[in-house]
């Protein structure tokens, strides 16, 4: 009988061995598994980045590094107003063309952060949309911004609607182009001119001719939009 109990305590003690070895194993392997695959990741990652830096120091022009970008300080202004602009994400100090519905109208070069700003553009007497193209000579990515030129239609106030001939009134003049010539009619007869301002607004002190009592037309018009504005005045006694 203990002989019996003897044999049986020797098996499980070789069986015990033997699970050992088996987990010892077991984990070995594991950890061989792991070594492998993180050996692979990093030699893959490392691959990825020398092909990024490859392809920032060997191909400046790939689309896929600049996400070029401009913005206005404003999307419409009125005739002969300036629109400033500011751009981003272009090549550094790279030179940048500007143009307008595909002529060129201005150039520049982005700062060492491939930046600018400040860039003023006078915008023309015409109504309507003009397209801003910006492209970097390196980076070669042209950028459009649609700009709308209009306003008000222009008019025209009175400081007095009733005079007498030889009185002086003054002709005020809204909405026209910013800094152009604004002349003023009556009857026909070209009484003068006067500069708008940036905002389109212009004044002329004229003196009421001799044309006879009734009703008669002042026009105004301007230089560069050539658009014009009409008011009625009463001439006394």
């Amino acid at each position: 009988m203990w002989r019996c109990i003897a044999l049986i305590s020797l098996i499980h003690q070789n069986s015990m061995k033997d699970a050992k070895k088996i987990n010892t194993m077991s984990s070995m392997g594991l950890f061989i598994l792991f070594a492998v695959m993180l050996a692979f990741a990093s030699t893959f990652m490392m691959q990825t980045v020398n092909a990024d830096t490859t392809t920032t120091v060997s191909n400046p022009n790939g689309l896929g590094m600049y996400y070029v970008n401009v913005v206005p300080d404003s999307y419409f202004k009125t005739p002969g107003q300036y629109v400033t602009f500011s751009g981003s994400h272009f090549y550094p100090g790279e030179l940048i063309s500007i143009q307008r519905n595909g002529s060129v109208v201005a150039s520049l070069a982005a700062d060492s952060s491939g930046a600018f700003s400040d860039v003023t553009i006078l915008q023309p007497y015409a109504w309507g949309t003009y397209a801003y193209t910006f492209t970097g000579a390196i980076s070669g990515i042209p950028f459009t911004v649609n700009e709308s030129v209009g306003g008000a239609t222009p008019w025209v106030t009175l400081s007095n609607y009733y005079a007498g001939p030889g009185a002086q009134i003054v002709v005020m003049g809204h909405s026209f182009g910013a800094n152009e010539q604004v002349t003023v009619w009556f009857d026909g007869i070209n009484e003068g001119s006067s500069t708008a301002d940036t905002n389109g607004n212009a004044n002329l002190t004229i003196t009421v001719p001799s044309n006879g009592v009734g009703q008669h037309t002042i026009v105004a018009k301007g230089s560069l939009t050539n658009i014009s504005a009409t008011q009625s005045f009463s001439e006394a006694w």
